[in-house]
């Protein structure tokens, strides 16, 4: 299980398990099928908001790639280093 942090809203779809703490689990409870441990089943389509840090195995088409960054991977802002 990769963790990832949203950098912008990302759209799960059913079918897709996701591990999330008990709070974030809770604003979507009736989206998500209790595995045990933490882990969810997505059964109906979940959003995640910007700085959301959650739990992610799955494929990642290019969209998710773009809306989310692995946790303890360098963040990239487009600008250049200047020494």
């Amino acid at each position: 299980m990769n963790t990832f942090c949203a950098l912008a809203v990302v759209n799960i779809h059913p079918g897709s398990v996701l591990l999330l703490s008990a709070d974030q689990a809770a604003r979507r409870v009736s989206s998500l099928d209790d595995l045990g441990d933490g882990l969810y089943l997505v059964k109906a389509p979940v959003q995640l908001k910007a700085g959301e840090v959650f739990g992610y195995d799955g494929d990642l088409n290019k969209a998710m790639a773009e809306q989310m960054i692995k946790v303890n991977e360098p963040v990239k802002t487009g600008r250049k280093r200047t020494k």
